[in-house]
């Protein structure tokens, strides 16, 4: 019989404990057949559609509250525009887009992925670059939700 090893669950809930109160923010345990990964971030994250996006308040020159929200990437992938760069249609800083329109592009494993505005907003800041690899959770636009009202 072949000698199985057993997984030590109150090691595995001590070294969560731990981590969870520790200003650490990423864990990678790997032992034998076990494998852990844990990563933890100080911002609220909702996963909607193909898009992650979480919230900033910032305050501008003139000390008004502002909210910010960035569109971020739910995968590894090459990042692409929806329409060519010379396109009058192409998004671009300023642009309002709808809940529910593609807004831009990811491929991934040879497989494009739509990027779907989850809400109504403005675009502050394009951060994707044709063709440029994202990672996970990278920002792709920087927007005012709600269009800015």
């Amino acid at each position: 019989m072949k000698d199985e090893k057993k997984i030590d669950t109150k090691l595995i809930e001590s070294l969560l404990k731990n981590f969870a109160e520790s200003s650490v923010t990423k864990l990678s345990l790997k032992q034998d057949i076990m494998e852990i990964k844990a990563k933890k971030s100080s911002k609220v994250l909702y996963k909607r559609n193909t898009v992650i996006q979480h919230e900033k308040t910032e305050y501008n020159n003139e000390m008004t509250k502002t909210n910010t929200t960035f569109i971020e990437s739910d995968r590894v992938g090459r990042y692409f525009s929806v329409n060519p760069p010379d396109s009058p249609n192409r998004i671009k800083n300023g642009d309002f887009i709808s809940k529910g329109n593609k807004i831009a592009n990811i491929v991934s494993m040879n497989v494009v992925y739509d990027v779907i505005a989850p809400f109504d907003a403005v675009i502050i800041q394009c951060l994707g670059e044709d063709g440029k690899m994202i990672e996970y959770g990278q920002a792709l636009f920087e927007v005012e939700a709600n269009g800015g009202k």
